[in-house]
């Protein structure tokens, strides 16, 4: 009964939870792309199910679709889904390159820095030049991102801190179980590097 989920809101259930601020990290990653000129936009989104096979919905995608909608940039085409492995981000920008051709987006946000790393392979493959002819900019910003080359543009997620938050509020929910679920929402920041123009 004493459960803080982490990464995922579980606040409508009735669980105490954790989860990065994606609304403004999104608007960001796109205020950074038509900032450098860029504003044909796409994404490789994550999908992954429960083990009881109901779909993880993530909130990367819902803020990217309706950001850009809300901007006249919203591009359906230009949205490629994996399940977050590196494999899956790779055969996602193959899938992209070999459907869109010429027509690929400048600028791609990746949900998270595995696939963004196998995208990276993809790419690089197609010998398409990055950042000039494609921007990518990814999410997490694990230390994998610093490695590759060129090195990746990412969202920096403060997983330190979240860890020690939720430790904290499962403290607090262990010393008050009658208190009303709480969400506590933690801030985030653009890392730009050489995947960016």
């Amino acid at each position: 009964s004493n459960i803080v989920f982490v990464d995922y809101d579980s606040l409508a259930a009735g669980y105490d939870c954790l989860v990065p601020d994606f609304e403004n990290a999104v608007r960001s990653v796109i205020a950074e792309f038509v900032n450098e000129g860029i504003d044909d936009i796409g994404m490789l989104a994550g999908t992954e199910r429960t083990t009881d096979q109901q779909i993880v919905p993530d909130l990367r995608r819902f803020y990217f679709e309706s950001t850009l909608r809300q901007q006249n940039l919203y591009h359906p085409e230009f949205i490629f889904a994996g399940n977050y492995t590196s494999m899956s981000g790779y055969n996602a920008m193959k899938k992209a390159i070999a459907t869109l051709g010429d027509r690929m987006p400048h600028g791609i946000f990746i949900a998270n820095d595995p696939m963004a790393v196998g995208a990276l392979k993809a790419i690089q493959e197609a010998k398409i030049n990055v950042p000039n002819r494609i921007a990518l900019i990814s999410f997490n910003d694990t230390a994998i991102v610093k490695y590759v080359y060129p090195s990746m543009s990412a969202v920096h997620v403060a997983t330190d801190e979240m860890a020690h938050t939720a430790v904290d509020m499962m403290i607090k929910r262990l010393q008050n179980p009658s208190n009303d679920p709480c969400k506590t929402v933690v801030g985030t920041h653009l890392i730009l590097r050489q995947t960016t123009r």
